[in-house]
């Protein structure tokens, strides 16, 4: 039966990344296929910027609401099952239970996980060609076994379907055109609280919020911005954490972060949150898509507005080479021709 169930998980997810979800469906529609083969309390859908690291989109429901312990958690504390420790493993899934030996040491599920309920914990770093595009985070209580070997096991078949379904996503056609936001600040303290907001800056983060049935509420979404104030603690001086993000709507959307005062790398972190021009979105979207590096080359000059034959001279090969790299990256990005390329870009 198990291995039933994860075969037709894997179908399900399969077909999902050939026709991505909306937007307020996508965590749902994730974990309804996962729970072919695993039961879960609550859940927490994430996707990662694949060229920072950073975190660029969250769904979730029946989760853990403590954003900035979970921020710090994730980066400071020395805890169990961290997402970029997960993804350097063979088998990218890790499971912590209350009754594991281990628990003792997971400040996340003493402080964190049991006040809101869950006895068991698994996370899944969505890992493929040594990229991290995403992660799971998947809960249970009392009212189910605690995650095991089966299910470490299940959950490994399904992190490359699940991986591709997110990744197809992100870099979904939309087309409802849209006025881009304006470009606002929060100000977070060292205790990851927001002391100060634009109204452009609270609008950036509800263009993040799915609707619909998703649970996220704005103090969870703000652990996109919580994740990019603590890298950009944990950075070199000069150095801004910055990550693009796909809005709601469709908009590309670019979070900045820096300490307020570069010589106190432990205060104030100043947050930029604004539209993403193309060539901001153009790195992530080509490892989105897979393109390969003389793929991205072209396509970056392509979103410079330069011709076919332009492009073939500009990167000195024949105009039949250019255009072979050109069919190649409308295969990749599923587009039609240059117009709707470049409309994906905006």
């Amino acid at each position: 039966m198990a291995t039933r169930g994860v075969a037709a998980a894997r179908a399900e997810l399969l077909a999902q990344a050939d026709r991505p979800a909306l937007t307020e469906d996508l965590g749902e529609s994730l974990v309804s296929a996962l729970r072919l083969a695993l039961p879960v309390d609550g859940w927490c859908v994430i996707g990662f910027d694949p060229v920072s690291g950073l975190r660029s989109m969250m769904y979730s429901r029946n989760g853990v609401a403590d954003a900035s312990s979970l921020a710090r958690n994730e980066f400071v504390d020395a805890d169990l099952n961290r997402y970029v420790d997960l993804a350097r493993r063979p088998i990218p899934v890790g499971i912590i239970s209350q009754d594991d030996p281990d628990a003792p040491h997971s400040i996340r599920l003493r402080e964190i996980l049991r006040p809101a309920g869950f006895t068991s914990e698994m996370r899944v770093a969505l890992q493929t060609g040594g990229v991290l595009w995403g992660a799971l985070a998947l809960f249970r209580s009392d009212s189910v076994a605690p995650f095991g070997h089966s299910d470490t096991r299940a959950a490994a078949e399904l992190v490359s379907p699940i991986a591709n379904a997110i990744r197809r996503y992100t870099v979904r056609h939309t087309d409802k055109p849209t006025d881009p936001l304006p470009t606002g600040v929060m100000i977070v303290d060292a205790l990851d609280t927001v002391i100060s907001s634009t109204t452009a800056a609270d609008d950036c983060v509800g263009e993040l919020m799915a609707g619909g049935d998703d649970e996220m509420s704005r103090d969870d979404i703000l652990r996109i911005v919580f994740d990019a104030t603590a890298r950009a603690r944990h950075t070199p001086a000069g150095q801004p954490a910055v990550a693009v993000i796909r809005g709601h709507s469709g908009r590309w959307l670019a979070i900045n972060a820096a300490p307020l005062h570069p010589s106190d790398r432990t205060g104030d972190v100043a947050v930029t949150l604004g539209p993403a021009g193309p060539s901001q979105v153009l790195p992530a979207f080509a490892r989105w898509h897979g393109l390969t590096s003389r793929e991205h080359a072209v396509l970056r000059l392509l979103a410079d507005g330069l011709s076919t034959r332009l492009i073939a001279r500009h990167l000195d090969v024949s105009m039949f080479t250019a255009e072979d790299h050109l069919r190649a990256i409308y295969r990749k990005t599923v587009s039609s021709g240059r117009s709707q390329l470049i409309a994906s870009l905006m």
